[in-house]
């Protein structure tokens, strides 16, 4: 993603707002917005502090609709004043305007369910991460997200989607691979978010990527949501909305995964490793291959080679 940022005096910020025909931004949804707009695919931020200092920041993919939008009130722009976010080599968040990111768990493991969330983030819930230091989700242990998980799921706005493996590998039958259930899946927690909280679709959409943007946008078809959406590899590391959806998910998939393990009786691991072709063997000692059906997505090659 591209991106311009520059100062401006208090009456530029207010020129540009009733250019765009925005409104002052409620100060109960974010304190420091001071406008929020979007136009020919270019996010548009002004935010104030404080002291009533201003600062205005273009956001978009497309390098010369950015640099046009930008330069209609600041001609000395050009394209040095253009900051690569994919290029920039950062540990914090990208903190662009009120925001909404998903992610998944549970894709790449043999036994368990797939889990999907999506949350929204503004600069309340914003603080709220701070204050629990919720960052990316791999670098938080296990015990970290049972212990936060539920906290977080309860104190901020999200939608949560928990698929079993039986039914996953029902889908993958049918003809629909991972992949597009996973763009299927991620586009309607998207939109049961908005639904559901009443968000506009100016609110920009971030994305953990797991394949091109354009393959996204042609999986999910007509029912796509009307809100700008951008990818990014590891985005828990950048947006604070998909970092909150990856702890999100990776509490509820370990709470499910406690609760398979509680009723199969064993340590089951993780992932798709020779480890977890052992344990399954065990375990069809003890169940059949119809009770096994429920927590194993079928589809996996793994699942082929022991059964085959």
């Amino acid at each position: 993603m591209l991106k311009i940022i520059y100062q401006l005096s208090i009456e530029q910020a207010s020129i540009i707002k009733d250019y765009y025909k925005e409104k002052e931004y409620p100060n109960d949804k974010n304190i420091y917005l001071y406008f929020h707009s979007r136009v020919n695919d270019v996010i548009i931020d002004c935010y104030k502090d404080k002291k009533a200092n201003f600062k205005i920041i273009y956001m978009s993919n497309n390098k010369g609709k950015l640099l046009k939008e930008a330069k209609i009130f600041n001609d000395s722009l050009n394209e040095e004043s253009i900051i690569d976010l994919d290029e920039t080599k950062r540990d914090n968040f990208v903190i662009s305007s009120l925001q909404i990111g998903s992610d998944e768990v549970g894709k790449g493991d043999f036994f368990g369910p797939l889990v999907i969330v999506s949350s929204y983030v503004d600069s309340k819930t914003l603080k709220f991460l701070e204050e629990l230091n919720v960052t990316d989700s791999k670098k938080i242990s296990d015990e970290k997200h049972l212990e936060i998980g539920k906290t977080l799921k309860s104190r901020t706005k999200n939608y949560t989607i928990v698929v079993s493996a039986k039914k996953l590998s029902s889908i993958n039958s049918s003809g629909i691979n991972i992949n597009k259930t996973l763009a299927i899946l991620h586009n309607m927690s998207h939109k049961k978010l908005i639904e559901k909280y009443a968000l506009d679709e100016s609110i920009p959409i971030y994305v953990d990527q797991f394949e091109s943007l354009s393959s996204y946008k042609t999986q999910v078809g007509d029912e796509l949501v009307k809100n700008n959406l951008f990818f990014h590899t590891q985005g828990e590391n950048h947006y604070p909305s998909v970092a909150l959806s990856s702890c999100i998910a990776r509490y509820l998939f370990l709470s499910e995964w406690k609760k398979m393990e509680e009723k199969l009786g064993c340590n089951i691991p993780k992932g798709a490793s020779a480890e977890s072709v052992k344990t399954y063997n065990l375990l069809r000692k003890k169940y059949s291959k119809e009770e096994l059906s429920f927590y194993v997505k079928t589809f996996f090659k793994t699942y082929k080679e022991v059964e085959d």
